[in-house]
């Protein structure tokens, strides 16, 4: 266990399948644990729904400020 949570943002493509949900919600865990601080989540997957859905997540484990960027559309 380290002394002082290693500082994280997330990037991620967060969309169609279930592999980056599971991870956001693994970094969650850590956080928890004080072993990581999640700083911000980037989304490159182009879909309006990408960043929302994020920000769900992020909320159900009680860090709904956490910062979220996404893409524009290309």
């Amino acid at each position: 266990h380290c002394s002082e949570p290693v500082p994280l943002i997330f990037d991620t493509d967060i969309g169609n399948d279930v592999d980056d949900v599971l991870a956001l919600g693994m970094i969650h865990a850590l956080q928890d644990r004080g072993e990581c601080q999640l700083l911000a989540v980037t989304v490159t997957k182009d879909h309006p729904l990408a960043g929302p859905f994020v920000d769900v997540v992020n909320t159900f484990y009680g860090r709904g400020d956490i910062p979220i960027g996404v893409c524009g559309p290309s």
